[in-house]
């Protein structure tokens, strides 16, 4: 079923990347996605292509990096797998990823889990209310897993910063722009 427009706006005030404890971060994106076929929207039912990721800290910290958990509808190929391992199943691509403590990376001096594949959700987020719930449970459940206290939701917030924000941050820091995605 297809997001509704008013409450997808709602949610793009939301797109932008938050400062979590421990120097972690929280990216969120979300553009339309429009299905020009029966298989285009299956797969992407929300209408929309959508990603909410929790990022290890870095220095400097970086927009895209390190990825420890996340949502996000996006192609995914151990969601394929598992939609191709049961046909008669849903064909959505909502999926989560939790951390992985079997695959760790160190970055400075401490060790931080790499994402697990995605695993497929039970039903694509029927409302991006549902889906922000979704980013904020798999946000809770990431921090309790690294011993860090979930903010208020007061705090999270006044956290808030748009990417546009983030690379001037950066560049305060002395950090090298990232290159912007094209396309």
């Amino acid at each position: 079923m297809p997001w509704k427009h008013s409450s997808a706006q709602a949610l793009k005030k939301l797109v932008g990347v938050y400062a979590l404890p421990g120097g972690c971060w929280a990216v969120l994106t979300l553009h339309p996605a429009p299905a020009k076929t029966e298989e285009m929207r299956q797969a992407c039912p929300e209408g929309y292509d959508y990603a909410f990721a929790v990022l290890a800290p870095g220095m400097p910290p970086k927009l895209r990096g390190h990825r420890m958990a996340g949502i996000d509808n996006s192609d995914d190929k151990h969601v394929r797998a598992q939609i191709n391992a049961n046909p008669p199943s849903s064909r959505h691509r909502a999926h989560r990823h939790l951390p992985d403590w079997k695959r760790l990376k160190m970055i400075g001096l401490q060790e931080w889990p790499e994402a697990s594949p995605g695993v497929q959700l039970a039903s694509a987020p029927q409302t991006p209310q549902a889906f922000w719930l979704a980013c904020m449970d798999c946000l809770e459940h990431t921090l309790s897993s690294l011993g860090l206290d979930m903010p208020p939701e007061e705090e999270l917030m006044q956290s808030h910063l748009s990417e546009d924000d983030f690379r001037r941050m950066q560049d305060s820091l002395g950090s090298e722009p990232e290159p912007r995605p094209t396309g």
